[in-house]
């Protein structure tokens, strides 16, 4: 016949296991995430090499950190929703950008997750001041002296800017603009007619009150 061993819980072990449970701190053997150190998380800057076209909207940012012996590479995330590729040369599996592309990002150590924060001299699209949002190639006012299309919003309106707008459907593509000149065009050549209609009509009563005479 066996024995069962009865273990006898005093003030001290209630307050002890009490305090371990309340701690933050992880106790070992306990299947928790482990204490996670300062230095897991680090903000670091990099070069973007090349952006892999098939993972462009996962961790295809491919940058690296360091140089020469002491470079490491970093498959990175860009999680910015107005996702903007600098100037690049496409081959038929990636991006590689045509100048050197400085980048700021996020290294957590522990998840080896890797995430671009952003990027170094990037253009924006976006602005939004004073009520107004701007959407264009570049919003940044120093480089965006050559741009011409853009898209204003305010409160009221929405106003279209370019050159050229272009409506593609099922039958080909329209050039609004140019098909808007064309009409104004066409509108301005039934005016002169029509003045000219008016002057002939009015010679011709001129000279029935004439005879009439």
């Amino acid at each position: 016949m066996g024995f069962t061993k009865h273990r006898k819980y005093t003030n001290k072990n209630f307050k002890d296991n009490f305090v371990n449970l309340a701690s933050n701190s992880t106790q070992k053997g306990h299947l928790t995430n482990q204490e996670r150190s300062a230095d897991d998380n680090q903000t670091v800057s990099g070069i973007l090499k090349h952006v892999i076209i098939d993972r462009i909207d996962t961790n295809g940012w491919i940058v690296e950190v360091g140089s020469g012996s002491n470079s490491s590479t970093y498959a990175c995330t860009n999680p910015n929703p107005f996702l903007t590729l600098p100037d690049s040369t496409k081959t038929n599996t990636m991006y590689v950008p045509k100048n050197k592309t400085h980048v700021e990002i996020s290294i957590d150590k522990q998840t080896k997750i890797y995430t671009i924060l952003r990027v170094i001299g990037a253009t924006s699209v976006l602005s939004n001041y004073q009520d107004t949002l701007k959407i264009s190639i570049d919003q940044n006012n120093k480089t965006n002296k050559d741009i011409v299309a853009g898209i204003q919003i305010t409160r009221d309106d929405i106003k279209l800017e370019a050159n050229s707008i272009t409506l593609k459907n099922a039958n080909g593509t329209v050039d609004l603009i140019a098909e808007q000149e064309t009409q104004a065009n066409q509108i301005q050549v039934l005016v002169n007619e029509n003045i000219l209609l008016k002057e002939k009509i009015n010679n011709i009563e001129n000279q029935l009150q004439k005879g009439e005479e």
